[in-house]
């Protein structure tokens, strides 16, 4: 039986804000010791001179396969690939609109940095 989950296209009512090429840390470098899946709602963080350092914010990941499809939930999320990133609050988008540009790095977040990325596409122009 596969496990789904609602793309978060339909969940959020809009397409991704931008794309990041991520790699996720291995234990060794302060990653997770227990795989990932699909659908984990890691904070995320990045760096501009009007944020603070230590500032996350409610953006999640949308991983994709090698050819661009959502991945299932069904096997642990790659250690690098592609995921399309969602702004939870449509309040805040216009913020992040100002200040996340291509090649901006960020990191994905539970507690600690457990992975790192950079934007690799923007895709506010749908707002």
């Amino acid at each position: 039986m596969t496990n789904y989950l609602e793309p978060y296209s339909i969940t959020f009512g809009r397409d991704y804000d931008f794309k990041v090429k991520y790699e996720l840390l291995n234990p060794e470098q302060g990653g997770r010791v227990s795989p990932a899946f699909q659908g984990i709602k890691w904070d995320f963080g990045y760096q501009h001179e009007a944020i603070k350092s230590n500032q996350l914010f409610m953006i999640y990941p949308e991983f994709e396969d090698g050819d661009g499809n959502i991945l299932s939930n069904e096997k642990p999320i790659p250690p690098t690939g592609i995921a399309r990133m969602f702004i939870f609050r449509k309040s805040k988008i216009n913020f992040h609109k100002e200040k996340i540009h291509v090649g901006i790095k960020g990191t994905f977040n539970e507690g600690k940095p457990i992975g790192k990325c950079e934007v690799i596409e923007i895709n506010f122009k749908q707002q």
